[in-house]
C-alpha cells in the first residue's frame, strides 16, 4: 500500500521493526530528491553569514555565536570533552537495548522504538486531553502558577498539535511579544514522547511568560540559556510519571525515555555540532555537494555516537 505523508507524520517510535525500517528509508528517499535545493540553501545561508563575519573582521565561525550566548570557547570545548568522556556509559545502554530489541547493533530507525515488555502488551494510545491534563496536573504540582499558564496555554488555545498532512517536522514554541503571549507548534501522535514535548515547548513557554513585565529588549536571552527552561521542565513530567507509576511496562518507557534524551543531548547534537564546524571550515574555501554534505554528516555521526550504531 502506497500513502503519502508528511514528515511530521513518519514515525520512528513504533514496536514493529520493519515498519520503523520502512518508514526510515521512504523518508530517506524522499529527502534525496531535494538533496540539491537543500545543499544550495546550506551553501548560501553559510556563505552569507561567513561574508558578513568576514567584513566584521571575525576570523573564526564560532566567534559571533559565541559572544551571542555569553560564552568562551574554553567553556563550550570542556562541555564537549566532558561529554564525551562519559559516552561509554550511553554506548552500555545502545547495547543493552539492542539485545532487548533481539538485533545485534542498534540502527538509526531503533533509537526512537519502545523498550520491549512483551508481557504487558503494546503500549496504549494517549489522547491529547489526557496528555494536556497529567501535564498541567504535574507542573502545577512544583508551582501552581507554571500549571495555571499550561492550563491557561491549552485553554486559550497557544499550542498547535494537530496530527494532519503538511506540517513540518519537530516542534517549537515562538513569542508574540506585543501581546505577551507565545504560540506552540507541534504534531501531536497520541504517545508519551509527545507528551514530553507538549512539556518541553510549554517550559519554553512559561520562560517567556515569566519575563513578560520586563523592558523589551530584557525579555531576549541566549540558546543556551532558552533550552534550560524546556528540558526542565520535560524533567518535572518525567520524575513525576516515574513516581507515581506502578507498572514495570511503563516505568521502562520513562526509563528508556530519560536514556533517550541523554543520547540526543550527548550523541546527536554533538554530532550535530560536529558537522555544522567542519561544514563551515570547508564553507570558507569551495561551495559543497550534497555528496560531500553527506560524507561529513556520517563522519560527525560516527563520531559522537563511537561507532555504536549500525551501518547499512
Amino acid at each position: 500500500e502506497i500513502v503519502e505523508k508528511s514528515v511530521s507524520q513518519v514515525r520512528l517510535d513504533l514496536p514493529d521493526r520493519a515498519a520503523r525500517e520502512n518508514n526510515f528509508f521512504a523518508a530517506d528517499k524522499a529527502w534525496s530528491t531535494v538533496a540539491d535545493d537543500c545543499a544550495d540553501a546550506l551553501n548560501h545561508i553559510s556563505g552569507t553569514r561567513l561574508t558578513i563575519y568576514r567584513r566584521l573582521g571575525l576570523k573564526d565561525h564560532l566567534e559571533a555565536p559565541l559572544r551571542l550566548n555569553r560564552l568562551r570557547r574554553e567553556t563550550l570545548d570542556t562541555m564537549w570533552q566532558a561529554g564525551s568522556d562519559r559516552k561509554e556509559r550511553l554506548l552500555a545502554f545502545l547495547a543493552r537495548k539492542a539485545q532487548a530489541l533481539g538485533v545485534p547493533k542498534m540502527a538509526w530507525y531503533d533509537l526512537m522504538a519502545p523498550y520491549p515488555v512483551a508481557s504487558e502488551g503494546p503500549r496504549p494510545e494517549l489522547p491529547y486531553d489526557e496528555a494536556v491534563d497529567k501535564v498541567v496536573e504535574t507542573f502545577a504540582g512544583f508551582s501552581p502558577d507554571f500549571g495555571d499558564f499550561a492550563r491557561m496555554s491549552a485553554e486559550q488555545r497557544w499550542i498547535e498539535a494537530e496530527n494532519r498532512a503538511g506540517k513540518r517536522q519537530g516542534a517549537f514554541c515562538t513569542g508574540i511579544p506585543g501581546k505577551r503571549q507565545s504560540r506552540v507548534f507541534m504534531t501531536y501522535k497520541n504517545n508519551a514522547d509527545d507528551m514530553s514535548t507538549l512539556a518541553h515547548e510549554l517550559g519554553h513557554a512559561y520562560h517567556s511568560h515569566v519575563l513578560r513585565e520586563q523592558p523589551f529588549f530584557l525579555q531576549d536571552y541566549p540558546m543556551n540559556l532558552a533550552e534550560t527552561a524546556s528540558t526542565f521542565a520535560e524533567a518535572v513530567l518525567a520524575e513525576e510519571r516515574l513516581k507515581h507509576s506502578d507498572s514495570r511496562a511503563e516505568q521502562l518507557e520513562i526509563l528508556d525515555h530519560m536514556l533517550n534524551d541523554a543520547v540526543a543531548f550527548m550523541m546527536n547534537i554533538h554530532a550535530r555540532f560536529i558537522f555544522e564546524d567542519r561544514f563551515h571550515q570547508e564553507r570558507q574555501k569551495e561551495e559543497l555537494a550534497p555528496t560531500r554534505f553527506c560524507e561529513l554528516m556520517l563522519e560527525a555521526q560516527k563520531a559522537a555516537y563511537l561507532d555504536g550504531l549500525a551501518e547499512f
